[in-house]
């Protein structure tokens, strides 16, 4: 008889929650990377597309649903800048406060890999 492999596969209610507690979070941590909040909603359903069928595998699943958003984000800003030249999208800043709006436009000023470093702290 083989090793018992031990399934860490969360129940569906549990990956329902980690998608409820979590997606506001990673929402806003696509849209920093991509500079659009509906590029930020593609890389989160994207990322949590690609995820779910490997939850059988996933010791952390939050932490790796996290990479993947991010993955996903930095690969639809490289798309977005190739078909638009290199501009990056502009956010809207509608709702957001002086600080926020501060915050926003000194990463507009970082390229998307040296912008992704500090949108993941």
């Amino acid at each position: 008889m083989g090793p018992v492999r031990l399934s860490r596969r969360p129940a569906d209610g549990q990956w329902e929650r980690l998608y409820r507690e979590d997606r506001a979070a990673l929402a806003r941590t696509a849209m920093l990377i991509t500079g659009s909040p509906e590029m930020a909603e593609d890389a989160f359903h994207t990322a949590i597309e690609r995820a779910r069928p490997r939850l059988d595998e996933i010791d952390r699943p939050g932490a790796y649903l996290r990479v993947v958003v991010v993955n996903v984000a930095r690969d639809l800003a490289k798309q977005a800048r190739r078909e638009q030249a290199g501009d990056l999208p502009v956010l809207l800043t509608a709702g957001l406060d002086t600080r926020q709006t501060k915050i926003w436009s000194a990463l507009q000023t970082l390229t998307e890999r040296r912008r992704t470093a500090p949108v993941l702290r």
